[in-house]
């Protein structure tokens, strides 16, 4: 089995990446489209994906919570904006038991 040229080798990375990017917007936009409010997190509890109908619910912009942020920003929001009347020392505890969530910590 022959090697394949560094050129090649960097062709098919390149392909891989462009084939990563396009299932990513593909699965942004499908989640878009849902009319439900949709958050995705990863294992530290920072958002991933917010889609519109989340937005439109928690009557926020994504400028407000941007991609990136801790969740514990969206619970901030909520708090200040009254949307919900739950206690701050209650509401992750909950939601990482709801969830089955426990971040690692490093």
């Amino acid at each position: 089995m022959t090697k394949p040229s560094p050129q090649t080798a960097e062709d098919e990375l390149l392909a891989t990446i462009e084939h990563s990017r396009q299932l990513a917007f593909d699965l942004k936009r499908t989640i878009d489209s849902v009319k439900m409010g949709i958050v995705v997190l990863d294992a530290d509890l920072n958002t991933e994906i917010i889609n519109r109908s989340f937005y439109e619910l928690w009557k926020m912009k994504p400028e407000q919570v941007a991609l990136g942020s801790p969740f514990r920003s969206l619970l901030d929001f909520d708090r200040r904006d009254g949307l919900e009347d739950v206690r701050d020392d209650i509401r992750l505890p909950r939601f990482r038991a709801a969830s089955g969530w426990f971040p690692t910590t490093t």
